[in-house]
């Protein structure tokens, strides 16, 4: 279950099963995930948070994520994405999902947001550059 913990929101059956294992199913019959409506699968938060000291579990849950939720335009969605790759250092998916992230605030004229977002990851990740200009 704790590997399951790394996902905040409920993830697509098929990427929490890659990244937790068999025993999926097992764990969705003693009601110990939460299915949603459109299946989607998260660990019960009344569990409590153990956040597994697995980095690779961590990259691998934000590669798969990005692979199902790549093209989703749901801030939420980008957020969960952006989240796991930046704890896993994925620097190009972090990258590509925070200009997204960075896009859209700006397009939303929520520029604190943007900057905010700018300076904590230029300071992570000196090499990717980020947007530079804000209508703001």
């Amino acid at each position: 279950m704790a590997r399951g913990m790394v996902f905040e929101l409920a993830v697509p059956r098929s990427v929490f099963g890659s990244v937790c294992g068999e025993a999926v199913e097992r764990a969705v019959d003693l009601g110990l995930l939460e299915v949603m409506p459109r299946g989607d699968l998260r660990v019960s938060r009344v569990l409590g948070l153990v956040w597994p000291e697995h980095e690779p579990l961590i990259v691998a849950a934000a590669r798969e994520l990005y692979g199902v939720w790549k093209n989703e335009d749901s801030e939420e969605l980008r957020l969960e994405m952006h989240r796991l790759a930046m704890v896993g250092k994925v620097e190009n998916i972090a990258a590509e999902i925070g200009r997204k992230l960075t896009v859209n605030w700006i397009t939303k004229r929520s520029g604190h947001y943007s900057r905010l977002y700018q300076m904590q990851f230029s300071e992570r990740y000196p090499k990717h550059s980020t947007i530079q200009s804000s209508p703001v």
